[in-house]
């Protein structure tokens, strides 16, 4: 049986705190199923360069490394730590 979305609106009328809203927000995660866990839990974000093409073959490591500091945008995080 195919996932099927539901809907669901809840309303709390007034002004909520961070915090307060912040705790709506988890008793309502905590009232989902396994199914709708799973759909809000992955989120696809596109990454340049990286998702433009299906896969890349690299002869040694050094070259994986020296494309990736090269191509890559640091915040990607595929740079040199130190």
């Amino acid at each position: 049986m195919p996932y099927e979305e539901t809907k669901k609106i809840f309303f709390d009328f007034g002004a909520l705190s961070e915090g307060a809203f912040l705790k709506k927000e988890f008793e309502w995660a905590q009232k989902r199923n396994v199914k709708e866990r799973v759909a809000h839990g992955f989120l696809k974000t596109y990454k340049p360069v990286i998702d433009d093409e299906p896969y890349r073959i690299f002869d040694r490591l050094s070259d994986y490394k020296a494309w990736c500091e090269k191509t890559l945008a640091p915040w990607l995080g595929y740079g040199r730590t130190s």
